[in-house]
């Protein structure tokens, strides 16, 4: 049954997407990641390879940007912190 989380959605245009069962696959800083993010600038990631969750909300309507301007260095530290 967990597999099909990860089960690839066809959609009816056939255009290929990351988008699986409820949840996105994407590298972030080179790292996959599976997760889902929000309307309201939020994100819950799993990152298997570094065995990390990570979970952001940006609370400032106009500031869409500074997900990733945080997202990306914690991965970028996660990363270090394996080495």
């Amino acid at each position: 049954m967990l597999q099909l989380i990860y089960a690839e959605v066809h959609t009816q245009d056939s255009v290929p997407s990351n988008y699986l069962l409820g949840l996105e696959r994407l590298p972030v800083d080179g790292v996959m990641a599976h997760g889902h993010g929000g309307f309201w600038r939020t994100a819950a990631l799993y990152l298997p390879s570094l065995d990390a969750a990570v979970s952001i909300s940006v609370t400032e309507r106009d500031h869409r940007a500074l997900k990733n301007q945080v997202l990306i260095p914690v991965v970028a530290m996660l990363v270090e912190e394996r080495r």
